[in-house]
């Protein structure tokens, strides 16, 4: 996506509900992350290493961290 796109890893953030599907392979790729734990979300891996984390699912915490 990063080279498709022509994006900025400093300037991407890598969003998902999965620690290792979405947050893993956004850090593995040097993005910042952002985790938010959703009802069909594995058990929250307080390890996860998100940059940023909403552990209740409200996505609208996301304008706080996407803004």
């Amino acid at each position: 996506m990063l080279d498709r796109y022509n994006l900025d890893p400093k300037e991407t953030i890598m969003v998902g509900n999965d620690p290792t599907a979405d947050i893993k392979g956004g850090l593995n790729v040097g993005l910042d992350t952002l985790y938010i734990h959703t009802n069909i979300s594995p058990e929250i891996d307080p390890n996860s290493g998100a940059t940023y984390f909403i552990p209740d699912g409200d996505t609208l915490k996301m304008r706080d961290y996407l803004i």
